[in-house]
Formats: structure tokens, sequence, C-alpha cells
């Protein structure tokens, strides 16, 4: 009998909703249980006694009771199980970073070791870190080789010749754990649990199965089902699957559609759209398969073809829905498609080639991944398209082949750097000097045009101070009064022409050199020498109205010397660099290394290779911070602090606090005002 009740009460619930309706109306009047499933088996009970006949008013209103409670039932049902749509909001605050994987080594068979790297980019383009040693090869989809899980802020990465899956935290850039005999094609994750899903192939199209990991790299399932890429679809909590064939299943592997026999060669991509649950499938054509031709399916929730877009003569790679926006973006070989959610055709990226495409932070951008770099386009509604290369400090450093893209959905991701690839970081310090040395020379020539105006409105004479050149709408002229030292003072067009009127300290902070602005508006990057005999100095280290202690700023001095560092190479340790850098001035340097706190927080110990080559004509503290960022890899941030003479090296969190300096007027005291009477106290 229990069998036999529970037949009918799973055949009710799955019925249409005005029985649901009517299994409501007859529970309400039930004995309270809690949930539908038990007030139908309830009623369904032999022997149930029920006290009264409900009256015509009760039935009405149990009626309206069910009208208003169904519907909300079944809106807050649907609310639950809408997925998260992609990072638009951060996207458009720049807090997200970009996952390159590039296939960079031209090998991939007869070496022991090969280079094919994994690139962290922020929403600019400047380079987080960047890990070496996969084997991967070209393939003729852009299919998804990079998972990020992002609830767990960790990325899986496809091996594809090297047969290996690898599992990186993006919190601290760890490589979690490298899970060898895999030769995977495509990964996708399962929000819920964390599981990767992982397309193998066996060697052709149409063979090869899928296996089902923990985040701890465990095998949790295996099925036979044969495909190039896959996709998640957390609408329904489903997996697409695609190749020879299309396929969707639920998360115990059940198949729940499938389009079987009716691609000529194969799909190369697939993508959803997570507010319909469509799926977006990339179709190739092959020159010796009859029937082939490229094409865009879009597959509905019930596995059915929606929509069939024909790409004419295109080479398509890959497909990326951008679900927040209703935007689809199409790379092929020459050009970028793109299209509304309902299959309408939208201005394309006429121009740039794509092997991967993910979405950027409008609905008219995206980030495009060639055997050229990465490229940022945007496409205007009359089809113009505006491109430029995002990691610019690193293009001649790219592999001209393959590359793979992701989205890293926050702004605070990390990836280790491999040592012998510390120079693409730091080479970013070199460029950000240059583009800071471009800009001031660009501020400082326009303030030399304002002050020639001023001079000729006031009687050949420069204002007294920059405050008063406001009325001249002066572009910055903010950033000029902080960071600009004004010499004009007194000064009149009448003076020589090389009259030094102005120069960047905030540049001359920085190094050795700045930016001068003469009388004549002319701007010169000066020598250390040369600013000499202008009479410019470096300001002092201290905050203005503080004064710093003389052993202190004998350490700033020495520190600002120009050393020679040849010896210094990329094995050698990191106490020894210590030692070159303690002995390359005179007297030698008090240095005291935190050695436990580098080890605990930055995994660095003394025999550490420093990964840096050795280098000439350079301010020791600039060869200093060079030091400490090639050692660390991008893992942590070191620095040190100058107290009582000594240089502390450690890790920023673990510096001691710069000690406040207070001065303190105690003649009355002493009879004398003079520098015996400071009193240093430590707050």
């Amino acid at each position: 009998m229990e069998d036999y009740l529970m037949q009918i009460t799973n055949f009710l619930l799955r019925q249409s909703w005005h029985i649901a309706v009517l299994a409501v109306v007859i529970a309400a009047v039930s004995l309270a249980v809690k949930n539908i499933e038990d007030r139908i088996k309830t009623i369904m009970k032999s022997g149930k006694r029920f006290y009264r006949r409900p009256t015509f008013i009760t039935i009405i209103t149990v009626l309206l009771l069910a009208a208003l409670t169904v519907p909300t039932t079944l809106a807050l049902t649907y609310r639950e199980k809408l997925p998260t749509l992609p990072v638009a909001a951060s996207a458009e605050r720049g807090d997200y970073g970009i996952l390159m994987l590039d296939n960079y080594d031209p090998d991939y068979e007869g070496k022991e070791a090969y280079d094919d790297r994994l690139y962290l980019l922020d929403s600019t383009g400047k380079v987080k870190g960047v890990f070496s040693g996969f084997n991967i090869c070209e393939t003729f989809g852009g299919s998804h080789m990079l998972a990020v899980d992002e609830k767990r802020k960790t990325v899986w990465v496809a091996e594809n010749v090297g047969r290996r899956l690898w599992h990186f935290d993006l919190r601290n850039g760890k490589l979690l754990q490298k899970i060898q005999g895999l030769k995977a094609s495509a990964l996708a994750v399962d929000p819920m649990t964390g599981n990767v899903w992982v397309t193998v192939s066996e060697g052709s199209i149409g063979r090869g199965h899928i296996k089902v990991l923990s985040p701890s790299g465990e095998i949790k399932a295996e099925y036979n089902i044969p495909g190039f890429d896959i996709a998640c679809s957390s609408r329904d909590r489903s997996f697409w699957v695609v190749g020879k064939n299309i396929y969707k299943l639920d998360r115990k592997g059940k198949i729940l559609g499938q389009i079987i026999d009716q691609i000529p060669w194969t799909a190369v991509s697939v993508s959803i759209d997570q507010k319909t649950g469509n799926a977006w499938v990339v179709v190739r054509a092959h020159p010796q398969v009859p029937g082939s031709k490229p094409e865009i399916w879009v597959v509905d929730r019930n596995v059915e073809i929606k929509q069939r877009l024909d790409l004419g003569e295109l080479i398509p790679f890959c497909a990326s829905v951008d679900s927040g926006k209703g935007v689809v973006w199409v790379g092929c070989l020459g050009t970028i498609l793109r299209f509304t959610t309902d299959g309408e055709k939208l201005q394309s990226g006429r121009g740039v080639s794509a092997f991967s495409v993910v979405p950027g932070p409008s609905a008219e951008s995206a980030f495009a991944a060639s055997r050229e770099g990465v490229t940022k386009i945007k496409v205007d509604e009359s089809g113009y398209v505006s491109m430029g290369s995002i990691c610019q400090t690193i293009d001649d450093q790219l592999g001209s082949s393959q590359k793979w893209l992701a989205i890293v959905p926050f702004a605070d991701a990390k990836l280790r750097t491999s040592p012998h690839l510390t120079h693409l970081t730091l080479r970013q310090t070199a460029g950000e000097a240059s583009e800071a040395r471009l800009e001031s020379a660009k501020e400082l020539s326009g303030l030399g045009k304002v002050l020639l105006i001023y001079a000729h409105d006031h009687e050949e004479k420069y204002p007294d101070s920059l405050q008063e050149l406001a009325p001249y709408d002066v572009d910055h002229l903010q950033w000029l009064i902080e960071s600009v030292e004004y010499l004009g003072m007194g000064k009149t067009e009448r003076d020589r022409p090389d009259t030094v009127i102005a120069y960047d300290k905030s540049l001359l902070e920085l190094g050795q050199r700045t930016n001068v602005l003469f009388l004549d508006a002319h701007v010169a990057f000066e020598t250390p020498e040369q600013l000499e005999k202008l009479g410019i100095t470096k300001a002092e280290k201290s905050k203005a109205g503080i004064r710093e202690k003389p052993v202190n700023s004998d350490v700033y001095k020495q520190l600002d010397e120009i050393v020679e560092l040849s010896g210094l190479t990329a094995e050698m340790a990191f106490s020894e660099a210590i030692e070159v850098i303690r002995y390359s001035v005179e007297p030698p340097l008090k240095i005291v290394v935190l050695w436990r706190d580098l080890y605990e927080n930055a995994e660095i110990e003394r025999t550490t290779p420093i990964n840096m080559d050795g280098i000439s004509a350079v301010p020791l503290g600039v060869a200093l911070k060079l030091l400490l960022k090639s050692v660390s890899g991008g893992f942590a941030e070191l620095g040190y602090v100058v107290e009582d003479g000594v240089i502390i090296i450690a890790t920023k969190e673990s510096l001691p606090r710069k000690p406040e300096t207070r001065t303190y007027d105690i003649s009355d005291l002493t009879g004398k005002a003079d520098d015996s009477g400071l009193e240093n106290i430590f707050l």
C-alpha cells in the first residue's frame, strides 16, 4: 500500500501547476504536516476521519490563500535557482584579473622540461605573476583549458600534451596539486561542490570520457561521454559537453538530452547563457568532411536546436556569453563576431583575431587572445573598432601560437612567479618609471607655457607661487603644487633662458634624475651631475617639520650612492647577496634580516636563489628594492626600514612601525636652544 501511495504522490507532484494548486487546496483541509507530499499521504490514509465538511466560505478562503501562496512559492523557488551571473559590476570597477595560458614553447616533444606559461594580469594588463613548466599545443578550438573556481578562489589548468591537471590557489599563488595521467581538453567547475569536470581525450574526435575530481584531486566519478569542450549551467545545475555530439548531463552524470549525428565534423566550443540556460555551440567545418560548415548553434534548455547562424567562410574558435549584458562574443580568425543573446547580429570587431575571447567591462568591449598577444577591443555603434594591447611590457616575451583566457572575478588574486621569469615582472618597474618620466615632462611643459602667459600679463614677472595660477585654468594644478618644486619667485622674462624655474621633486625621490623646467619653457631630464651644477639636491627623506636622526640620514645617503653590482647572479643565495649589498659602500651597511619572518610568511630562506642578474651604475636603494622584489617572486611583498642606522629587512606586514619623532623646545631648562635639546619619543 505504501508503494502505491508513493507512486500517486510522485505522480501528483510531477503534474502541471493546476494539479499542484489542487494538491495544496486539498492539503489545506487535512492534518497539518511539514510538506505537500506528507499532506497528500495523510489525505489518502485509510480510515482517516474528517470532523466536518468545509463550508463554502472556507473553500473560497482556502482558494484565495492558495492563489497567493503558490505563485509566491514558485517565484521564491525560481529565484533561489537563478545563477550568480559573471562579475559585471566588479568588471566595471576594474576589480578583476585575467588569466592567460600561453603556448610559448615551440616544442612539445623530445625535452625533459617545457616552457609554456600561465600569466596572471590585472585589469590594466600588468603582470602579477607568471608560472612556467606546462607542455601544451595548438588545438582546433578555443575550449575551456582554464577553469576558475570563484567560491574557493582557485584555478584548474589543463595540460593537453603533458597529460597533467594543475590546481593553483589564487589567494596565495601557490600550486596546490599536479595530477598526472589526464589528457584533458577542457574543464568546468561545479560551483556548489567545487568538483572539476574534465573532458579526457582518447586520441580522436568522438572518443573520450569525463572524469569528475574533488577539490582535493580525488576521482569522484567517470562517465563514458566523449567531448572536446564542456561548460557548467548554473541556471539548472547541469553540464553541457560538445564535440562530435552534444550532451546535457545532470550533476550525477545522467543524460538529460542529446543531439546525435547531426554535426558533420565537430563542435569546438560551448558557452552558456546563465539567464535562459541556452547553450551557444561553435561548429567547425573541415574541407574533407562533406556537408560541414562553420555555424553557431543556439540550443535551448530542452536540448533542441533553437537557431543556426551561418558563419560563411569564417573559421570560428570559441564563443563567450556575457549573460549579464545580454551579449555573445564569437572569436574567429580575422574577426570577432557579436550577437545579442536572442541571436541578433551586432557590430563586429573586424580585424581582430581570437583563439579565445572573454567579455570586457562593457557590452561593447572584450579581451581577445591571438598569436600576437592579448587585445582589448571596443566596438562603437558605427562599427568602429578601437583596440590596444593590454600587456605591452611583455608582448615581446609571448609565444606566437595559441592562447587561452579566463576572467578572475576578484582583484586580489595571486600567482607565484617561476624563478627564471622574474624579469617579466621587474621590467614593469622600469616601464612604469619611464611612463612617469614622460607624464612629468608633459605636465612641466604645460606649466612652462602657462607661466609665460602669466608673465606677459604681469609686467614680465613670474608668480610667487603656483597657487597664483588658479585663474588660468591649469590642468592638474593640484598635482603641480604637490609634486613640483617651484623656483620662479622673483624671476622675470628678462632673466637668462637657462634659468631653472621648477623641477619634479616627486620624480627625484625615486632616483637620481628628474625633469627640470627652464625659463624658456623647455624641459630636460637632467643627470645627477647636471642637477648638482643647477643647485638641485634631493629632498630630505623625512617629513617636513620632522628631523631625521643623523645616523639614519647617513644611511639614506649611502642608499643614494651609485654602486656596481655586476657580480650578482640568478643562482646566488639571498644571504650572499645581502653581504654583497652590505659591502658595496664604505663604511659597510648595518643590515638585519628577519629570517624567521621571511621563512614563515614568504617561504624565503638564506639559501633561496635571488633570481636576478647583476646590474651596474644603479643607486644602492634601487638595487635593494629590486633584489627584494626578485627574491620574493611576487609571492609576498618584502621591504625595509632604517632604524638607528640599521636597515631591517622583512615582509612589509612585519616591518617595525616607523618611529614618529617629535621635537620639544627645552631651552628654558637647559638655557640654550640647539640640537642637544631634541628628545625622541617613540610611539
